[in-house]
């Protein structure tokens, strides 16, 4: 018996990725471009680009940029895993079935 495939969870963790990229995108340039937006509101840019105090505007946006990212890479990675995954299945259950139908002949 075949076993289906669920293209619902690599479906899931696609868009998640895309999800997470994006917004980890946009917290990346929020904490290391300075933006004259934002320079009025928090006038105390870290001077180095790995300054990654506690309590400021620009540090958190560079831990949860850094964070996003990293989820974004994982759910990536388990959407490939899974698409692979899924598509080895089906060409190994291919190759079985020709093999059975070459012996049965």
């Amino acid at each position: 018996m075949d076993k289906k495939s669920d293209p619902e969870g690599i479906k899931f963790y696609s868009i998640l990725a895309l999800v997470l990229g994006a917004f980890g995108i946009w917290h990346i340039i929020d904490g290391w471009v300075p933006q004259a937006r934002w320079l009025e509101r928090y006038p105390e840019f870290p001077a180095t680009w790995y300054d990654m105090g506690i309590y400021e505007f620009y540090a958190y946006n560079r831990w949860t940029g850094l964070l996003l990212s990293i989820g974004a890479i994982v759910c990536a990675a388990l959407a490939a895993h899974g698409y692979w995954t899924v598509k080895r299945r089906d060409t190994f259950l291919d190759e079985v079935r020709q093999s059975r139908r070459r012996s049965k002949t």
